[in-house]
């Protein structure tokens, strides 16, 4: 896992380019950082009268924290620290106006997170040890190492993201790439063991005692569906001496050696971005550019394109990096944090509701697909017969597994599915009616 200890953010105004007040908003990120030990940077490039509203506000205005005000304007930068002028340089670009402020102070690039929302803000990335693009999808063409997508979502964004790490006192332990590929051999190894599917059910049993006793009055039946429930052979039937069938072990083994080829560490990757390589000449250092039949299915199951390179003849290390064919061993995971903020069961407050089972399929900044991910975890499939409304009962549970219960659903916990094994609750709830119905289809 990679440690983050943040202890500098810096936002540009594109992210608060839909909001109904600059102002409001710029209060309430100031109330969530009272008194705590951040440094936080405002760069505001306008070409009209209304950058003077926010001169006024961070020059006479009390702050709770330490902040930048950087104004662009009439081609000088102005620069306030705690409302006091220290800076006033000729046009230069975000990047080296970050720079500076980081010698000021003493923070280094590694203790930096950059939000932005525009083309221009991208080259924050070199000053920063992540930024985060909440702005138009349409403008990331390309993969850019370090960048997390949360496309589209503005000052709401913005304001996830800086609250996110006010939440956890501005350290965070990410998921990176080499979690992720012995996450996938750990899960191997589970379901080879001896006991995986009897483990399984045990879980799943505890799982329907304590949902039995929250929601007793609501419930009509609880099911195990998937593994390791097509085992049996019979009500009488028991998991204890059951083993996992060959096509999951097989899975897995092709799983395993697919993602082990999407990663290249950064020596190798510094020392031979600027070679050619064709296709075929890839693998001699690991390296497998496409996508595997199960990458490709998350596609065709929705009727989309399965992505294809552009290129056939050889191009050059870096050219397939930026095609999103491979990935960097030391990176943070982009769906660690790209799949947590956007989540609006951990964040409810979101621009725009995104299903991962679709917008995943156009991110070009990760190769490790979430779904593709995800599949790998030890899960429990359960379907719930409500006896009540099943939209009321959907909802109750799933506030309950999220925010009371010691389980969780998917993309709500990756500490606990890639470390841990814990895998999450995928619950499906229907009613008496719509099962009958359903039943009838086998007839």
């Amino acid at each position: 896992m990679k440690s983050i200890k943040v202890k500098c953010i810096v936002f540009t105004n594109e992210c608060l380019k839909y909001a109904e007040s600059e102002i409001s908003i710029l209060d309430s990120l100031l109330k969530i950082l009272k008194g705590k030990d951040i440094i936080l940077v405002f760069i505001q490039d306008l070409k009209d009268d209304l950058a003077s509203d926010l001169f006024d506000y961070f020059s006479f205005r009390d702050k709770t924290c330490q902040v930048v005000y950087c104004r662009h304007y009439n081609g000088v930068w102005d620069i306030l620290q705690n409302s006091q002028k220290i800076h006033a340089s000729q046009d230069s670009s975000f990047e080296e106006i970050v720079r500076l402020i980081q010698m000021k102070c003493s923070i280094s690039t590694e203790n930096t997170v950059t939000i932005g929302a525009s083309k221009q803000s991208l080259l924050l990335k070199n000053r920063s040890i992540m930024h985060f693009y909440v702005g138009d999808k349409n403008h990331l063409l390309h993969k850019v190492r370090g960048l997390i997508p949360i496309t589209d979502q503005y000052e709401l964004g913005l304001f996830n993201i800086i609250s996110y790490f006010s939440d956890r006192q501005f350290t965070d332990e990410a998921i990176d790439y080499h979690d992720l590929i012995k996450f996938i051999d750990k899960s191997h190894r589970f379901y080879a063991s001896e006991g995986a599917a009897h483990e399984l059910f045990q879980k799943h049993s505890l799982v329907v005692q304590c949902l039995r006793e929250k929601f007793q009055d609501k419930i009509v039946a609880i099911f195990g569906t998937g593994f390791p429930f097509y085992l049996l052979n019979g009500l009488e039937d028991s998991l204890k001496d059951k083993k996992t069938p060959n096509s999951i072990l097989n899975y897995f083994k092709i799983q395993s050696a697919y993602f082990s080829k999407k990663i290249i560490d950064d020596k190798s990757f510094t020392e031979k971005k600027s070679q050619f390589f064709s296709i075929e000449d890839l693998d001699k250092i690991n390296i497998f550019p496409l996508i595997n039949k199960f990458d490709a299915y998350k596609y065709e199951k929705l009727g989309y394109p399965v992505p294809l390179l552009e290129k056939t003849q050889a191009m050059s290390l870096e050219d397939y990096y930026l095609n999103n064919c491979f990935d960097i061993s030391s990176g943070i995971w982009t769906c660690y944090y790209c799949s947590t903020l956007q989540n609006p069961d951990l964040l409810p407050h979101q621009s725009v509701t995104k299903n991962t089972n679709i917008s995943c399929l156009s991110c070009k900044q990760t190769s490790f697909k979430l779904r593709n991910i995800m599949g790998h975890s030890a899960d429990l499939d359960m379907v719930i017969i409500a006896k009540t409304n099943k939209y009321e009962l959907a909802d109750s549970i799933q506030n309950y597994i999220t925010n009371e219960s010691s389980y969780h659903l998917y993309d709500t916990k990756f500490y606990e599915t890639f470390k841990e094994n814990d895998g999450p609750i995928d619950l499906f709830v229907t009613d008496v009616s719509d099962l009958t119905s359903a039943l009838k289809n086998f007839y």
